[in-house]
């Protein structure tokens, strides 16, 4: 009887009912065998008897309550059926950060791609309109200065009259927007910007909110975490395809053929170059971070689950 009832006795509330319990009945006891003298006047008796009997019914209650706060308690087998949930959760929402991934190396291709392109040492007015500086993302630069410089040594070298090189300039032209062309549909895919294609879910999350408090075989914080991190993962994609999209469609407007290149236009599209690479480049640490650390918290929430 009394191993069903061990377990019980490791709450705090039902110990201290417990103890009053044993020793008002203590206390009871020395009184009716008539251990305690008994008092000269009746009515301190009476009083003595009744702390005791109140002191007798408290420590039931205590008892009582304590048995009560337990059996609201979740089992360890109801915990595990929710954090069970959970992690059925997570892996999906694993799995729709791989994808963003797989799309950011995509976004990350056309983007060194293009880049080349622009830079192509056989027609000599383009590296010298896309510096490489452009891409050196560990020095500041001036997108501004870089393509005023640019017209500058157009002009002094001659390359800006240069009617061969502006022949070759129109022909890549033609080739460049017919390549961006071919991709423009697939980045607008991969964009997805009302969120149909790669969304996180958090059903099982926001559906047992009031249990997470009873929930003490994991740390429950981690899963807010988890989803806190999901969802900037997202947010930041949102970023990262439409400022790549964006770098593109200024590459369509600036070498269209019957567009005026002028320095101005020139440090518009530097300007999207820079600062399409450097957050595709800074949102793809962040991405293998984010995988890495749910990685590492499904394998450890595993572990922790099996040993229970």
């Amino acid at each position: 009887m009394f191993a069903k009832i061990a377990p019980y006795l490791k709450d705090p509330l039902i110990l201290i009912g417990f103890f009053l319990f044993v020793s008002f009945l203590f206390l009871r006891s020395l009184v009716t065998k008539g251990i305690i003298p008994t008092l000269a006047r009746g009515q301190g008796f009476k009083i003595l008897k009744i702390i005791l009997l109140y002191g007798f019914i408290i420590g039931l209650c205590l008892i009582g309550l304590g048995f009560g706060l337990k059996y609201k308690e979740l089992s360890k087998g109801e915990q595990k059926n929710i954090v069970g949930m959970l992690s059925k959760e997570l892996d999906g929402n694993i799995s729709v950060i791989g994808e963003l991934k797989r799309n950011t190396e995509t976004f990350l291709n056309q983007q060194i791609m293009l880049s080349q392109l622009l830079r192509t040492k056989g027609i000599k007015i383009l590296p010298v309109m896309f510096p490489q500086e452009n891409l050196n993302l560990d020095k500041s630069v001036n997108t501004n200065d870089l393509a005023r410089q640019a017209f500058l040594n157009l002009i002094r070298t001659g390359l800006a009259t240069n009617r061969t090189e502006g022949q070759k300039l129109d022909e890549f032209s033609k080739a460049l927007l017919k390549t961006i062309n071919s991709v423009k549909n697939t980045n607008e895919s991969l964009r997805d910007s009302i969120r149909k294609r790669y969304k996180f879910t958090s059903e099982v999350w926001q559906s047992n909110l009031l249990a997470y408090k009873k929930v003490n075989i994991i740390d429950i914080t981690l899963f807010q975490k988890a989803y806190v991190q999901q969802d900037n993962i997202r947010n930041d994609y949102e970023i990262v395809a439409k400022a790549t999209i964006n770098f593109e469609n200024s590459l369509l407007e600036y070498f269209k053929t019957d567009n005026e290149l002028t320095w101005d236009k020139l440090a518009y599209v530097l300007s999207l170059e820079r600062n399409s690479y450097e957050l595709i480049v800074e949102y793809s640490k962040n991405l293998v971070n984010t995988m890495t650390d749910l990685n590492d918290m499904k394998t450890n929430l595993n572990k922790n689950i099996a040993l229970l």
